[in-house]
């Protein structure tokens, strides 16, 4: 979703394009994972637990990092910032 998202709020058609084929080179070698109802209930935890003390991670964000912890990836972004905030997820700076 993040990636598509990217895509789409390209500014320009040559951007689109540039964005656009990058995400098919991405795709084409990391695997799509399922999203599960225990990922679900893990990432509605942790928005509570956050919300709790003040915190908000973007639903996307939140949805990305409990994907990556969940099936044990690293999670490599140029704003960490949000991701950061889930516990015992590991977060790359890119």
């Amino acid at each position: 979703m993040e990636l598509e998202h990217g895509w789409h709020r390209a500014n320009t058609p040559e951007a689109a394009a540039k964005r656009r084929h990058y995400l098919d080179e991405v795709l084409a070698i990391l695997p799509v994972e399922p999203f599960t109802r225990e990922m679900a209930v893990l990432a509605a935890r942790i928005d509570a637990d956050m919300k709790k003390v003040g915190l908000v991670i973007a639903t996307a964000d939140l949805l990305t990092g409990i994907t990556a912890l969940h099936y044990g990836y690293a999670l490599g972004a140029r704003n960490v910032r949000h991701f950061r905030m889930i516990p015992g997820l590991q977060v790359l700076n890119l």
